[in-house]
């Protein structure tokens, strides 16, 4: 809320955040975007380090919004699958039926598209436009979507997030990097990268059955504290004691 300062206390405190002030405004900058907003901000900039400048500047000076961490994955989500015709094509009317099926019937939280379950490695970038249309348009916001968009090329990922028409979509699932098997800091760096890039919160997922490594638990702590934007995990690993040490 922009008239209560005091919320955007601790995220300035965790994130080493500082203030630039700039047309008679303020703008947050994370330490991964802290230079280029100042070399932006024109003349001499005003570094504001000190919370007091920001309870000062509360009442005459509008704020950015700083989004902070929420979960709205929560409860009883389905991966839907992708009904296909007998000649390969997909089965619109038969996945519209199937989504209504879910909200009328299934009691669901919210609905996961494109991931596995809907066998998305196997369509093509057209067909995955359109089943994302599908569900943006029967679903009509009823419950939140989680669009599965994950990929082994860091550069890929982050290129659809930036270019991607994502409107009606509530977040990102983004799985580790399949068949590269990258080192716990490369897993880092891949999420790191594609956190920054990514306009909507992302669910982090954890399958080493099929990618064939593991995000360990402590890469994902790691990963969640620095990014305030991944909000979750979908931790398939089956072991439970990785789960455990994760929460």
């Amino acid at each position: 809320r922009e008239e209560n300062v005091a919320d955007f206390l601790w995220p300035c405190l965790f994130f080493r955040t500082s203030l630039v002030r700039k047309q008679n405004s303020l703008y947050f900058c994370t330490k991964q975007y802290e230079c280029q907003h100042i070399k932006a901000s024109a003349s001499s900039p005003s570094l504001c380090t000190h919370l007091i400048i920001i309870h000062n500047y509360s009442r005459e000076i509008p704020l950015k919004t700083i989004t902070m961490r929420t979960n709205i994955f929560k409860g009883y989500g389905v991966a839907v699958a992708t009904p296909f015709s007998p000649e390969g094509n997909i089965d619109f009317y038969a996945l519209r039926e199937h989504i209504r099926f879910l909200l009328d019937q299934g009691q669901v939280d919210y609905l996961c598209v494109l991931g596995t379950t809907a066998e998305t490695p196997t369509l093509s970038t057209e067909e995955r436009e359109m089943v994302m249309d599908t569900f943006v348009e029967t679903v009509d916001g009823r419950v939140p979507l989680l669009l599965g968009c994950g990929s082994n090329s860091t550069h890929q990922v982050c290129e659809y997030l930036a270019t991607a028409n994502l409107d009606g979509f509530d977040g990102v699932l983004i799985v580790a990097p399949y068949y590269n098997k990258p080192s716990q800091e490369g897993l880092y760096r891949h999420f790191a990268m594609v956190a920054e890039a990514s306009p909507l919160p992302i669910v982090l997922y954890n399958i080493p059955g099929r990618t064939g490594v593991n995000l360990l638990p402590e890469t994902v702590v790691r990963i969640a504290a620095d990014y305030e934007n991944v909000v979750a995990i979908k931790e398939a690993s089956g072991n439970l004691q990785q789960v455990e040490r994760i929460i």
